[in-house]
């Protein structure tokens, strides 16, 4: 009886583990959609010149749209590492940080850091039409 009691124990801990690894997004999965940047330093110094530029990665196509040179740029781009890297023009972000909510990238361009903090966009709310018959 006691052994049986461990077996099955045993199986259910495993079982459980098992299913928190498939719930779990993977790296690549949390950098899909659409990022805005929420703050951005050039050097040590905080700029405003980035201030709502866009990120927008695709997974599936393996292409990027961003904003961040000013006008809209599509690029692909692949995951290497701790890096995003733009094929078009040639940048190679680095990934610091990253949660389901933010992203945290660095960047070199021209000798000058750059730090990006991404958000996902704030969904715009529809108000409901309260329609009574």
């Amino acid at each position: 009886m006691n052994k049986g009691l461990i077996l099955f124990s045993l199986s259910v801990v495993l079982l459980l583990a098992s299913c928190q690894k498939d719930s779990a997004l993977t790296e690549e999965q949390l950098i899909d959609g659409e990022w805005v940047v929420a703050s951005a330093t050039r050097g040590n110094k905080v700029t405003r010149t980035v201030d709502g530029a866009i990120f927008n990665f695709d997974l599936e196509q393996q292409s990027m749209e961003t904003d961040i040179l000013g006008s809209v740029r599509s690029s692909p781009f692949t995951l290497e590492d701790d890096y995003i890297v733009q094929e078009i023009p040639e940048i190679r972000y680095r990934i610091v940080a990253q949660t389901d909510t933010s992203l945290q990238l660095a960047m070199t361009m021209k000798k000058t850091q750059f730090t990006f903090l991404l958000k996902r966009p704030e969904k715009e709310e529809i108000p409901s039409l309260d329609v009574e018959g």
